[in-house]
């Protein structure tokens, strides 16, 4: 019986190590520098992260904007990119394609001139002279300052402002003014919801001043690159109304700072005629005609000056619904509702409330979306139904609980509502904390409901290996009181892969919060199977992610809406600029290859990289790995290696014929393992090499 025991127990965990090659080697970015270019340059671009190895593809969402890849490796990519000089502003999606898979980060398209920050900059009396308006591209790691010296004008008023979270990092920066003689006298920590910075500062006195960007708290990596615009620029604050009917002419008053300098508004992607009506210093008056084919949702309205558009820019919504504007609170008159309408307001004064007057039958059910954080401030909109004697109907706050280590932050609200009832109810509307400024800006669509779902991919990258399964995560969010099962299905699978579908039912599927808190998503999670058949082709291949369902004998079908899988890319939410789905075939990897970060050289001393071997598959003997030389320095070359059997890890010497100090470039090396009739080559991640005089050189362990 023991024997027996100790059989089932060694199968139990040769199946253990047979399960780890269900995990493809997906590639990740976690650094791009520049982050962004002007359009009508070319310039070099190094993108670091993991298993970018066989890097074969740099692929940017839109038009206009092109990369060569020129080397790759598993730690970095440099590519040459082009952006034509009629190519869109704004912010793109950047895709890397590997053998193993795709990853999405973001990149962005500017208008005016840039350079990158030149070291050493890091006390304010080395800062760096530049010439306004200039956009600078940045890093600074753990610790690090950068400073910008540039001269102003009395009565001048210059804009900073600092994109890191809202191009893809988790940076946290921060700004400061400084004076000719480095006092303080301004700075801007988080303006943004994800943390950027921005500063607008009148100069009362004329002379030369410094800009100093850090860390908050000194925080920093190697991935916390900036985009920082520097200069006396039209500057947004907010937009009111919000937006407009397709078709129709809407008068827009935007609030900012040098809106004098504001020659156009538009909004991208459309051919939106604008005038302006009136322009001050801090306001702006302008008629902007919405033409009939624009497709209803969001867009970003720029203001231009001296004929190239600003990079500070605001959401702006474009419906196909009746559009009123709300000119103060008070009581509210009875509104249609049954005539759908989106109702433009602002929250200007702390415990405001803006009302609505509805008259419904028993059995009516209406529906109220509220979008306030999704236009970019900051109100956190909240509705109550009070019934004709005061008494609360319903009331929400946010559609569902959040839990921001599983979810994007979302305000807003979404809320259908049946009334068991007839009778005058009234819609109340104000911020959830009771808050209410300048810029709190709301559109609350009123309507009946009308039964419906939405469709969504969690990610827009998949990779399945060959032989092996993968799945999709999805979610479908149920809308104007749909409650029948939905069920969703993979279209477009490539020969020898294969899927089955998935049934959401109409429950919201819960999750623990950090502290053991019951929360909701807003909606049904299913993950959809994908299996990939020994002898299916490897490669990228785009999906189409399907659902439909059927409720009081209508059936519907949707096609789903790709959103950026969560903290991936950054903080960055939402619906993803480049809507394709892709999946990867992948081949399974034997084994990955690891390496220390940095090694320090001395000329004429070996030095010994140990090596940790990270076993993909059944194969477990080190010895069988033959180890050669990658990338290496001029000067420095592998001069042997060792393995030692039942070991995790194989020891390597390479050796320095050079003399010199400070950094010396990057190495790697690449494990060799065949099995049967075929080899598997992997490359350890680079290894940064410290060049160490003689006399200087300190005894490294394991020589």
């Amino acid at each position: 019986m023991i024997v027996w025991l100790f059989v089932l127990l060694l199968a139990a965990i040769r199946l253990s190590f047979a399960a780890e090659p269900l995990l493809p080697l997906q590639p990740s970015i976690q650094s791009i520098f520049p982050r962004g270019g002007q359009r009508g340059t070319e310039f070099e671009v190094s993108v670091e992260g993991k298993h970018l190895g066989g890097a074969t593809e740099l692929r940017f969402s839109g038009e206009g904007v092109s990369a060569r890849i020129l080397d790759s490796s598993e730690s970095r990519i440099k590519a040459r990119v082009t952006i034509r000089t009629g190519a869109a502003v704004g912010r793109r999606d950047l895709r890397v394609a590997t053998p193993q898979g795709t990853f999405v980060q973001v990149f962005e398209v500017g208008a005016l001139r840039e350079q990158s920050e030149a070291e050493p900059n890091d006390d304010w009396s080395k800062a760096e002279r530049v010439q306004l308006p200039v956009v600078v591209n940045g890093r600074t790691p753990a610790g690090d300052y950068d400073h910008f010296r540039f001269a102003a004008a009395a009565g001048q008023t210059l804009v900073f402002d600092f994109k890191s979270s809202r191009v893809g990092t988790r940076y946290d920066g921060v700004l400061a003014l400084l004076d000719s003689h480095g006092r303080e006298v301004a700075s801007q920590d988080d303006y943004y919801f994800d943390k950027d910075p921005h500063l607008v500062y009148r100069f009362a006195n004329a002379g030369e001043y410094i800009l100093r960007v850090s860390g908050f708290r000194e925080a920093g990596t190697k991935a916390s690159e900036y985009r920082l615009a520097m200069g006396e620029l039209p500057d947004l604050s907010w937009v009111f109304p919000a937006g407009g009917r397709r078709g129709e002419t809407v008068e827009v008053s935007l609030a900012g700072a040098n809106l004098k300098l504001a020659e156009g508004v538009t909004l991208d992607g459309v051919a939106a005629p604008a005038q302006i009506v009136e322009k001050s210093n801090d306001r702006l008056r302008a008629r902007l005609s919405i033409p009939p084919a624009a497709q209803p949702g969001f867009y970003k309205l720029r203001v231009h000056a001296s004929g190239v558009p600003v990079p500070n820019e605001l959401n702006f919504v474009v419906s196909d619904q009746k559009e009123v504007l709300v000119r103060g609170p008070g009581s509210g008159e009875a509104i249609d509702w049954k005539a759908p309408a989106v109702f433009n307001g602002m929250i200007r004064n702390p415990k405001q409330t803006d009302n609505f007057r509805i008259d419904v039958q028993a059995g009516d059910q209406i529906t109220l979306q509220a979008d306030g954080m999704s236009l970019g401030n900051f109100l956190d909109p909240a509705v109550t139904i009070f019934d004709a004697e005061g008494n609360v109907e319903a009331y929400m706050d946010e559609a569902a609980p959040n839990g921001f280590d599983k979810e994007p932050p979302s305000l807003d609200f979404h809320l259908d509502h049946r009334f068991e009832r007839a009778g005058r109810y009234r819609i109340e509307m104000r911020d959830a904390g009771f808050r209410g400024r300048e810029g709190f800006v709301y559109r609350l669509s009123i309507g009946r409901s009308k039964p419906d779902f939405e469709l969504v991919s969690l990610t827009n990258q998949l990779s399945v290996l060959a032989g092996h399964k993968a799945a999709l995560p999805v979610r479908v969010r149920r809308l104007g009181g749909w409650n029948a099962p939905v069920k969703v299905w993979l279209d477009g699978l490539p020969s020898r892969v294969e899927s089955h579908s998935m049934i959401a039912e109409p429950v919201n599927t819960r999750f623990r919060g950090t502290f053991g808190e019951d929360f909701f998503f807003d909606g049904t999670n299913v993950d959809v199977p994908v299996e990939a058949h020994q002898g299916a082709a490897l490669g990228a291949y785009p999906l189409r992610l399907r659902a439909s369902g059927t409720m009081n004998g209508v059936t519907l079908e949707r096609s789903a809406v790709v959103f950026y899988p969560w903290q991936q890319t950054g903080y960055i939410r939402g619906k993803a600029d480049d809507q394709d789905l892709l999946l990867t075939v992948a081949e399974a990897q034997a084994f990955e290859l690891e390496g220390p970060a940095t090694i320090q050289l001395t000329r004429g001393k070996p030095v010994k990289i140990p090596l940790r071997v990270r076993w993909l598959g059944e194969q477990r003997d080190p010895k069988a790995i033959q180890v050669t030389a990658g990338r290496m320095p001029a000067g420095v070359r592998l001069e042997r290696f060792e393995a030692k059997p039942g070991t995790e890890t194989i020891s390597a010497w390479v050796i320095s014929e050079a003399e010199g100090a400070g950094r010396g470039g990057v190495l790697s090396l690449v494990g060799l393992l065949r099995q049967g009739e075929h080899e598997y080559r992997r490359e350890t991640p680079d290894i940064e090499l410290v060049l160490t005089p003689k006399k200087e050189a300190s005894a490294v362990a394991g020589n």
